[in-house]
């Protein structure tokens, strides 16, 4: 059951980085990434109705709060990204965010495992290759590292948010799920009450803003639920093969190309990724 609900969250993830890139070169990147937030805060509370947990403590309300302020500026930097670079490279790039856990964990005196030690590298080596490959568009346009450090910010952001998250769901994951979503709705808040974007939403576009956020809670939802079984390794490898949705996305609909170093970087990043959670 545990390896179905993470592979349900890598596809919903998956799903849900493609809507929210191919919105983005629509809309505000922040406004996507606050409204999908905002409504993804329904399906936790839906959640919470039905398995009616117990009262959350002070960790869930505070580091939940805190978790959604990077998960938040992740998916910013993570959307801002794909409006100037292909969705297949943005991906696997940031799901490298599993690295931060792992050398937050040696930080604090936790070993690491060769394997790991392996995937670290494997994800460095990855967004190298990825970052050297020329535009498979036009030989003569000036290569941009715009989409490829936006990319790694998102990363490094969505990687503090787990280990602050982590901490908090030792008492209620759904709780700290909750209270991440707010934590996102009152950054994004602040965020668009100073930057001004342009929020001339359609009501077929809202429609797909709220269908990615929901779609996205449900991901966190089932990750949440596949880690707690105990059966930790075997969630992150399966829910961590997101970006490979995206990607197959990209190619179907939106006929994204890749060079063969690209797609060689994004195998190696996406092995990394696996290592790292064994």
């Amino acid at each position: 059951m545990s390896a179905f609900v993470a592979l349900i969250a890598s596809l919903a993830w998956g799903i849900g980085d493609f809507l929210g890139g191919t919105l983005s070169r629509r809309v505000s990147a922040i406004a996507v990434a606050g409204f999908s937030q905002v409504t993804g805060i329904a399906v936790v509370l839906l959640t919470i109705l039905i398995a009616q947990p117990e009262a959350p403590g002070w960790a869930s309300i505070s580091l939940g709060s805190i978790s959604g302020v990077t998960a938040l500026l992740g998916a910013w930097f993570m959307y801002r990204a794909m409006t100037v670079g292909r969705l297949g490279v943005v991906a696997p790039i940031v799901s490298s965010c599993a690295v931060v856990p792992v050398l937050w964990g040696v930080c604090a005196g936790e070993p690491i495992t060769a394997l790991q030690a392996v995937g670290i590298l494997s994800c460095l080596s990855g967004i190298v290759l990825v970052s050297l490959s020329p535009s498979p568009a036009s030989a003569s346009t000036p290569r941009s590292f715009k989409p490829i450090w936006l990319a790694i910010a998102s990363a490094l952001t969505f990687g503090i948010g787990i280990v602050i998250l982590a901490h908090g769901s030792f008492e209620s994951p759904v709780y700290s799920t909750l209270f991440s979503r707010f934590g996102s709705a009152v950054t994004a808040t602040v965020i668009i009450l100073c930057s001004r974007p342009s929020l001339r939403l359609g009501g077929r576009t809202f429609g797909v803003i709220a269908a990615l956020g929901c779609i996205d809670a449900i991901g966190y939802l089932g990750f949440t639920y596949a880690t707690s079984s105990g059966q930790l390794a075997l969630a992150a490898v399966l829910s961590g093969l997101y970006p490979a949705v995206t990607a197959l996305l990209a190619f179907c609909f939106l006929k994204e190309r890749l060079t063969w170093l690209q797609i060689l970087g994004v195998a190696i990043t996406l092995t990394g990724v696996v290592l790292i959670s064994l």
